[in-house]
């Protein structure tokens, strides 16, 4: 189960814009509630030339509730037999880049990698969110006065081993910027 508000505006000729999230998703035994802001500067580099700048911060609470759970093996130390709750801070940073036909960026998601021990001791094993990064470019190409095909890549990468990153190769056909 997944609730999700989210509020967005902008101030100063749409210069800078401001949002707040906050979620809760429940799945199977993983509760997890959190609140997001987010603040973006609109810079304009020329008359159809833009770069925005973004930034977030959230708080997050994860609750495991390890009663859920069934464990092969009864001695199972990484996982709590209880509920325990963890809080994290996650930030994360973005730059787009805009012109009249071009759109690219870059953002990065977890910057400081928190940890997540849902025990709360020292031993073996301690969870981390990795940090991904996102590059995206595409182009608006017209066909004629009413279609614009747009062609995009979007390049993911992570910061965890087992995680392959990834690439999506993709276009659209748009109708008059409205379909």
């Amino acid at each position: 189960q997944t609730s999700f508000l989210s509020i967005d505006g902008s101030t100063f000729d749409r210069r800078i814009g401001l949002g707040l999230q906050v979620v809760n998703d429940k799945t199977g035994a993983l509760d997890q509630t959190g609140v997001i802001g987010n603040l973006a500067s609109r810079i304009q580099l020329d008359e159809n030339k833009w770069l925005a700048l973004g930034f977030s911060t959230g708080w997050f609470r994860n609750t495991l509730n390890g009663n859920q759970l069934t464990y092969p093996d009864p001695n199972e130390i990484a996982i709590p037999n209880s509920s325990s709750s963890i809080d994290l801070i996650d930030f994360k940073l973005g730059v787009y880049y805009k012109d009249e036909r071009n759109f690219g960026g870059v953002s990065l998601f977890n910057i400081f990698k928190p940890k997540l021990n849902y025990t709360g001791t020292n031993r073996m094993y301690e969870g981390v969110l990795s940090r991904h990064m996102y590059l995206f470019a595409g182009r608006i190409m017209p066909v004629n006065d009413n279609f614009f095909v747009v062609p995009s890549i979007l390049y993911k990468v992570s910061g965890n081993d087992a995680v392959k990153n990834q690439l999506d190769i993709n276009a659209k056909l748009s109708y008059r910027g409205m379909v």
